[in-house]
């Protein structure tokens, strides 16, 4: 039940990943092309829509020419969040939400089950870390370190990733405008169950080899651009589209980014905007929000 919660956590880690699409259907027109880059077009202006992978490593640069293009051409970039510029605020909430603290009424050892705490200590043993330093850790955080440590031993960086490159070649010279905040992206973890936390958790304690493999299929579908691939090597499954956590981790979350999205569709100037690829795609994705709003959207 755990696994299945949270199949693909891989990428939970990265700000979780994706939807699934109605596989079998013919594609809309904002379903089809080669690239996981889409263009909205408002009365008088244009929002082009870049679905991120938030680590990765150097094999996807240089970006396709008509991406270049429209971020060269943009007036503003749009994040969910501009990580670097809020790492101070970001530590500070992590060290208060994702830690357990004196006088350790609670600890990781108390809140899990015997034999699964004895596993995750056996697996942080692989990253050098003790129980002293993962007892005091809450499980979503756990998580969340396990990930870093796996994507890292597969040569996988924030560094590569598409938001640290599209911001380190714009902050001096566009403005940076961001979807949600510090605050808002660590409290959906850290305002989940004991159960959501623990399942969490155990996604990210599969072996190597099998999180290596999970992690490419998806890469390659990235870089591929298909789009049905990339959701089945994620979610594997329409049973899982839909649910509590779905609904805090993608669907709520693609709601307000849409609406925002939609805010700039009725102003000026272009603005190029970068999300995870998860919040594009699917039923309930922000192109298909769009679309149902009255908006041109049309895939590259």
């Amino acid at each position: 039940m755990y696994r299945n919660r949270f199949r693909g956590g891989l990428l939970l880690a990265a700000i979780v990943f994706i939807l699934a699409s109605c596989g079998g259907t013919p594609l809309k027109p904002s379903m089809q092309g080669r690239l996981f880059f889409w263009k909205a077009q408002g009365v008088s202006n244009t929002v082009y829509l870049l679905g991120s992978i938030h680590l990765a490593d150097s094999s996807i640069y240089p970006l396709d020419p008509v991406i270049e293009s429209a971020l060269s051409n943009s007036d503003y970039v749009v994040v969910e969040l501009d990580v670097d510029k809020a790492k101070s605020k970001i530590n500070m909430l992590v060290a208060k939400e994702g830690m357990y603290h004196f006088p350790f009424t609670n600890s990781l050892k108390n809140d899990l089950p015997p034999e699964l705490y004895d596993k995750v200590v056996a697996y942080g043993k692989k990253f050098g870390m003790n129980a002293s330093t993962l007892n005091i850790m809450k499980p979503w955080f756990a998580a969340f370190t396990f990930s870093g440590m796996n994507m890292i031993n597969m040569g996988y960086t924030g560094e590569n990733g598409l938001e640290s490159y599209v911001l380190g070649k714009v902050r001096s010279i566009k403005p940076i405008l961001e979807l949600e905040s510090a605050e808002f992206q660590i409290r959906i973890f850290s305002k989940m169950s004991l159960e959501n936390q623990t399942a969490f958790l155990i996604s990210q304690m599969l072996p190597a080899d099998e999180l290596k493999r999970e992690f490419e299929n998806l890469y390659a579908s990235w870089k591929s651009g298909n789009i049905e691939q990339f959701t089945a090597s994620v979610l594997g499954g329409k049973e899982q589209w839909d649910g509590e956590v779905n609904k805090v981790l993608i669907y709520d979350r693609n709601i307000t980014m849409a609406d925002k999205i939609a805010g700039y569709l009725n102003g000026g100037g272009t603005y190029f905007v970068l999300v995870g690829a998860a919040h594009f795609v699917g039923y309930k994705g922000i192109i298909s929000l769009l679309e149902n709003a009255g908006y041109k959207v049309i895939r590259y």
